[in-house]
């Protein structure tokens, strides 16, 4: 049983780190919110592209070292910008102990201009509330139109009346019927 053991373990380990990601998914977000983000992405040719906005989640494929839990791994140059101009740049260090979705936040520097990048993320909060609410409301009316749909098809097509199961017997001249 000794030398058993350690030959299953031989045998499991490499199945298990071929579950570890091939892709890693990483958001990015401003403090702040709402700044520009930038990112050097595989099909961008080495050149920085506009990806989104903060919140924004990036994929990266994993190298064979990053899936068996050996190495982290360094992205190409991210920049964050926000309205004012103001902007940090740097790669992001990803590790498999954080597992296949991280996080990670640039703050703003100090400079000037934080008002606007303030009001704009304020700005931007009050959008993300009304679209939100616009889906809770389009939901809701969906709803609305599905009852009143079942309604329709119910008054159309009303279930058939319940099966009234009967039995009769005769007695001489009469005939005696029960029903359920």
């Amino acid at each position: 049983m000794r030398r058993v053991l350690p030959l299953v373990v031989a045998m499991l380990l490499p199945i298990a780190l071929e579950g570890a990601p091939k892709q890693v998914t990483v958001t990015i977000n401003s403090e702040p919110d709402s700044a520009s983000v930038y990112a050097v992405m595989s099909d961008s040719a080495g050149q920085l592209r506009l990806v989104g906005y903060a919140p924004v989640g990036l994929r990266y494929e994993t190298p064979a070292p990053f899936r068996k839990g050996q190495s982290c791994m360094t992205t190409g140059e991210i920049r964050v910008r926000w309205a004012s101009g103001v902007s940090v740049t740097r790669p992001l260090s990803i590790c498999p102990k954080f597992g296949k979705n991280q996080v990670t936040t640039f703050t703003r520097p100090d400079g000037p201009g934080l008002a606007v990048d303030l009001n704009v993320a304020t700005q931007a909060a009050q959008l993300r509330a009304a679209v939100a609410a616009e889906a809770v409301a389009n939901a809701a009316a969906k709803a609305q139109r599905q009852r009143e749909w079942g309604d329709l098809m119910h008054a159309l097509f009303p279930p058939p009346p319940p099966t009234i199961h009967c039995t009769s017997t005769s007695l001489g001249w009469s005939v005696e019927t029960t029903c359920q």
